[in-house]
């Protein structure tokens, strides 16, 4: 059984996808889930088919993988009643069987299934059908021509919602409601079929400029699935660190060098793309190196002799106006020229009021199925305040938002009083809304005697790593400072991650 896990590594890991597996013989349903995690996928199980009908209501799958002569309800009539469902994405579904008639299977081809496969399935097989369906899971798109608003919610259930989105494997739900998120989108797949083609993308903090990036990458092209996408954020690295970091360097090129060289992020994203995030931060000097990369497509490793030729697509993003830091000699203006071929620009959510629900919904769904809590839908109410909010964070703040109600809070509906965080006091009437997470939405006393800056910062820090799991750019971004900075306090501190509960 070696030999076709030995033909995966060659192949790649592929797409990862959220599977329900059924079968009732326990052994085969073992072996098929411990083949599929171990590729990466995440795998539920279930050994009849009215229990995977249960757990098809209560989770998305883009895969479901079922043997036909399951009990209760057969792998015929599971399908059946997935394509009468009214959820407006449905699984690909796939059945196998070691006994099946010609009938059999053309009754399943009929009734739309993805595949048929004998059983023992030939794994390597699989595993190529599973990353195709995955594909055409992502592709089924709504005609951008028939996309409507959704109507006022009185209650919104996150298991019956519909809306006009696009799922991106690995990103997740990026929604179409606004106009001009649709053309971006829109605009993707031509710039993605050209390397060659530099694009610019503005946007305020937190709007989705990498995912606007990762999606002109990926486009569900099934051979750029593997090409790389290699992220830089220009604001976090040194003049001499960027150029190491961006170039690669050969043995011996400076002080502490490792001595067998290291390739830089060009390098790494050949044949792919590398997504340069606030660009405007980038000094003067490197700026005149990173033309003459884009230009030429070659360069030179640190202290090294060879020309290398590069095949990369360049994205870069920006929270300014790079413009008026042209007029103002901050930023050279044949860089601003050859990067801004294509411009796109990501509006803030406050511009974008219709996707501020299906965002809401999405990350309250993620959240309470991490922290096990029990909401299923947003008061009239809430969504009412939720829209009106200027969300000066954007996307990110509204996710925090929800993350904290759902940290600090347990109900099936997402009530206004849930939303203290951004309502702030009733009794003032501000036009200008403090941003949330501001001291003026924090009932709190100040100690008359003394108060422990120092140690109040490190707890916060330290439940704010708690929160994303340890991850520090995540945890960066969630208290609005740098990776760096972060990483100081953290040394300072004697934080480790393995330390945390």
């Amino acid at each position: 059984m070696l030999l076709p896990h030995l033909l995966f590594i060659v192949h790649g890991r592929g797409r990862k996808v959220h599977i329900l597996l059924v079968d009732q013989e326990q052994q085969n349903l073992n072996y098929l889930k411990n083949f599929l995690t171990g590729l990466g996928h995440q795998v539920a199980t279930a050994d009849n088919g009215s229990k995977a009908l249960d757990k098809y209501y209560k989770a998305d799958f883009q895969l479901i993988l079922a043997e036909v002569n399951i009990p209760v309800i057969n792998g015929l009539d599971l399908l059946d009643k997935i394509n009468q469902s009214k959820y407006p994405f449905k699984p690909q579904v796939i059945l196998f069987s070691a006994n099946a008639d010609a009938n059999c299977v053309i009754e399943a081809l009929r009734k739309g299934v993805y595949d048929f496969l004998l059983n023992p399935i030939n794994l390597e097989y699989l595993h190529m059908t599973i990353n195709q369906a995955a594909l055409n899971y992502n592709k089924k798109i709504p005609d951008f021509n028939s996309l409507t608003t959704p109507s006022k919610p009185v209650s919104l259930d996150m298991r019956q919602t519909n809306v006009p989105h696009i799922l991106i494997d690995g990103i997740g739900p990026v929604f179409l409601n606004s106009p001009v998120v649709k053309q971006i989108y829109e605009l993707a797949p031509l710039l993605h079929s050209d390397r060659g083609i530099p694009v610019l993308i503005e946007g305020e903090t937190g709007t989705g400029k990498e995912l606007v990036a990762r999606y002109i990458h990926f486009e569900n092209d099934s051979y750029d699935c593997y090409r790389p996408f290699v992220a830089i954020n220009c604001s976090t690295l040194t003049h001499s660190l960027f150029e190491s970091e961006l170039f690669g360097y050969d043995a011996g090129a400076f002080t502490g060098a490792v001595s067998s060289g290291k390739r830089g992020k060009l390098d790494l994203a050949e044949g792919g793309t590398l997504f340069l995030d606030e660009i405007a931060e980038l000094p003067l000097k490197l700026q005149a190196k990173l033309l003459r990369v884009i230009q030429e497509k070659k360069y030179y490793r640190l202290g090294g002799l060879k020309q290398i030729e590069n095949d990369v697509r360049i994205i870069c993003a920006t929270n300014k106006n790079i413009e008026e830091l042209v007029d103002k000699n901050r930023f050279r203006r044949d860089l601003f020229y050859r990067i801004n071929t294509v411009y796109l620009k990501v509006p803030p959510l406050r511009e974008r009021v219709a996707d501020i629900i299906p965002l809401a919904q999405v990350f309250l769904k993620e959240f309470s199925k991490q922290r096990q809590k029990d909401f299923v839908s947003i008061s009239d109410a809430s969504a009412k305040l939720l829209r009106s909010h200027p969300w000066p964070g954007n996307i990110r703040q509204l996710r925090s938002v929800i993350d904290s109600v759902t940290l600090f809070h347990n109900d099936t509906i997402l009530k206004e009083k849930h939303l203290d965080i951004i309502r702030g006091d009733p009794q003032i009437k501000n036009k200008n809304p403090v941003p949330a997470h501001s001291l003026d939405y924090i009932k709190f006393d100040l100690c008359a005697d003394r108060l422990p800056l120092e140690s109040i910062n490190r707890d916060i820090i330290t439940r704010a790593l708690e929160i994303h799991n340890g991850n520090i750019s995540n945890t960066a971004r969630y208290l609005d400072i740098s990776t760096r900075s972060l990483s100081y306090k953290l040394k300072k501190w004697d934080i480790s991650r393995s330390n945390l509960k």
